[in-house]
């Protein structure tokens, strides 16, 4: 969040005439990361400005993660204004609707402008899932990832984003509108906006007392992708051998990565506000 605010407020600076050894402006008025005006009183100072220049965009295809400090951009939840409820019938296993992108993604070489969420933790650009098809939540079976043998119950979930996958019961009945429930919705302004994907207080399946909360975030650009978790515990009743993935992976499968201890054969884990980009 703060390099985003630096480099967009950098960029606005830079616009201005510089004065001997620093650059010299008054009150600047500017859109933060949310949109919302902001006024800056600089008081006629003078600063140094030494811009860092990161290039965005181009042909994504290696990858490789670090753990982040947990500093979700946006809030984990519901932000009324900005985000959409998803999954609002009821449904366990499904996918949603398309999400349209205001901006491309690349994602393993190829640019998307749609997406889709997995009621399991899953968002995906393949776009062929549909609300009538089942989002697989069975992965006692699968191979760690990236694997072209990664098919939980016969169901592709490749060219995927997996932050948490688990088997989850996000059915109205278990949720208050508004409070908890998976949320999307597109943050900031150009060239810096993100998707914002949220899973707050889900019920896993077999323990619907038990509620996780984690956010996957994409990154207009840069093509950053982060998966912050606010919450993860395992099942109390072990459903599932209690996995829960964090990684991608590509469209067939050949190709992908997951966080250290977070693929299908890790040790069972539980962790509070951690982040992975």
């Amino acid at each position: 969040m703060k390099k985003i605010h630096l480099l967009f407020v950098t960029a606005l600076l830079l616009s201005v005439n510089a004065v001997a050894q620093g650059i010299s402006f008054n009150d600047v008025v500017i859109d933060t990361i949310t949109g919302k005006k902001q006024i800056i009183n600089c008081s006629g100072q003078s600063y140094t400005i030494r811009p860092t220049i990161m290039a965005g965009g181009g042909s994504v295809a290696g990858y490789t993660v670090q753990s982040i400090p947990f500093a979700p951009p946006f809030p984990i939840g519901p932000v009324p204004g900005y985000t959409t409820q998803l999954f609002t019938d009821a449904a366990d296993d499904t996918w949603s609707s398309i999400i349209p992108l205001p901006f491309g993604f690349c994602f393993f070489r190829n640019t998307y402008n749609q997406a889709v969420v997995g009621a399991n933790g899953i968002l995906s650009f393949d776009v062929i899932h549909t609300p009538d098809n089942s989002c697989p939540w069975d992965l006692k079976s699968s191979p760690d990832i990236p694997s072209p043998n990664f098919i939980p119950e016969g169901l592709s979930v490749f060219n995927s984003i997996f932050g948490v996958y688990e088997d989850t019961y996000p059915v109205l009945s278990y949720l208050t509108p508004g409070v908890n429930g998976i949320y999307q919705g597109i943050f900031g302004v150009f060239p810096f906006r993100t998707l914002c994907v949220s899973f707050k207080d889900i019920p896993l399946f077999a323990n619907q007392d038990q509620r996780n909360s984690y956010q996957i975030v994409l990154y207009e650009g840069s093509n950053i992708i982060e998966v912050y978790v606010e919450h993860r515990e395992l099942p109390a009743s072990g459903w599932n051998n209690g996995i829960g993935i964090i990684g991608i992976i590509n469209n067939d499968g050949t190709d992908g990565i997951a966080a250290p201890g977070r693929n299908t054969t890790s040790s069972t884990w539980s962790v509070m506000n951690t982040g992975q980009q």
